[in-house]
């Protein structure tokens, strides 16, 4: 529709509206998910493996001042999730971690596998969980704003800054994973953001995600090479390994 508008005004019009219902349209999931009536579609994911793929992801929505390190135990932490949703929760919190630590700091993401005993710390969950955990060297959170901050459209943050929705996902994303989220915090000593998500034990844990190879005896000579980098990149030899 947009398109077919020749007058600017109506095109700055129609442009507003569009971006008013991608905000309405994400705002309503991050909603659904807090109440835990989003679909979601499970599959089993190697939470360890993930996290590792995710790193440079991780790495560069952060500051240049803040330092992200993995600490994760060469093992496999299987879970069954929505793989979208599980995305979306990590990179919401290491958001919330980077915004915490405005001159610059480290955060540690681990991942371990855990045997609960229902203790009240964890909602008196019993049995195999995968712990995912965040820790971060900001401000921290006063203690009595702490039991606050899964609630939706609570935040610290400037109004410009944040809808208060990030960690209300969190929370939605984990209970409907039937697992539990907890925070620790001082003021001046950072954060901590630990997720427990239920350890699966099934078909889709045996198989790991292995990128398919080309058979060098495949190839003629005439092949053509499409290559796509938004960073500086080695050689085509070094790219093709």
């Amino acid at each position: 529709l947009c398109g077919s508008l020749h007058d600017q005004k109506a095109v700055n019009l129609c442009g507003m509206i569009k971006t008013a219902a991608k905000r309405a349209e994400k705002l309503t999931r991050q909603l659904l998910t807090f109440s835990r009536q989003q679909a979601v579609n499970p599959q089993g994911i190697n939470v360890a493996q993930r996290i590792r793929e995710l790193a440079e992801l991780l790495r560069s929505s952060m500051a240049d001042d803040v330092e992200v390190t993995l600490d994760i135990p060469d093992e496999r932490s299987p879970v069954k999730v929505d793989l979208s949703e599980f995305e979306v929760a990590v990179l919401n919190i290491c958001v919330n971690a980077r915004d915490a630590m405005p001159d610059g700091g480290r955060l540690t993401i681990g991942a371990r596998n855990v045997t609960l005993s229902g203790d009240a710390a964890t909602d008196n969950l019993k049995g195999p969980f995968v712990e995912v955990s965040f820790a971060d060297t900001g401000t921290g959170i006063p203690p009595d704003i702490q039991h606050r901050v899964f609630e939706p459209f609570f935040t610290t943050k400037d109004v410009t800054k944040g809808t208060g929705l990030g960690l209300s996902q969190v929370y939605g994303f984990v209970r409907q994973s039937h697992g539990h989220v907890a925070i620790y915090s001082g003021v001046g000593v950072g954060t901590t953001i630990k997720i427990y998500l239920p350890r699966h034990v099934g078909d889709e844990d045996e198989r790991e995600t292995v990128l398919p190879r080309l058979d060098p005896s495949l190839l003629t000579g005439d092949e053509s090479v499409l290559l796509v980098e938004d960073q500086s990149a080695g050689t085509i030899d070094e790219v093709l390994g």
